[in-house]
């Protein structure tokens, strides 16, 4: 788990807010199948202002997850230190994270272009 190598805390965000909190910061997006609005949720008190937030995620298609999480850690004054994904399934969605500052690392890229590489950006 890479927040126990990292010794930080970990935050997960959430489609459905947990009991245990009152508190959360809420991004939402919008999926093309079916067409459907995706809100997610995270405890306020897993993020605060200044921290330094590593993304992992395990299969990014579109990367619009990727985009509301960048969003709900800008929108909690916290910085994006990188994104770490799984497997890639296209490139379409690089372009876009990097412009927000962040650095990636794809373990399996499985775009056509870059079929089956590790990369980094």
């Amino acid at each position: 788990m890479a927040s126990y190598a990292l010794n930080a805390k970990l935050a997960i965000a959430k489609q459905y807010k947990d009991l245990a909190s009152e508190e959360f910061y809420e991004v939402s997006y919008i999926v093309d199948s079916p067409p459907r609005r995706v809100s997610l949720y995270l405890p306020k008190h897993l993020l605060e202002r200044g921290d330094e937030v590593l993304i992992v995620d395990d299969i990014v298609r579109t990367g619009r997850t990727l985009n509301a999480l960048i969003d709900m850690i800008n929108n909690a004054g916290a910085k994006l230190a990188g994104v770490s994904v799984l497997i890639s399934m296209n490139n379409s969605w690089i372009e876009k994270v990097r412009s927000k500052g962040a650095r990636i690392d794809i373990v399996l890229d499985l775009s056509a272009e870059n079929s089956r590489e590790r990369i980094s950006y």
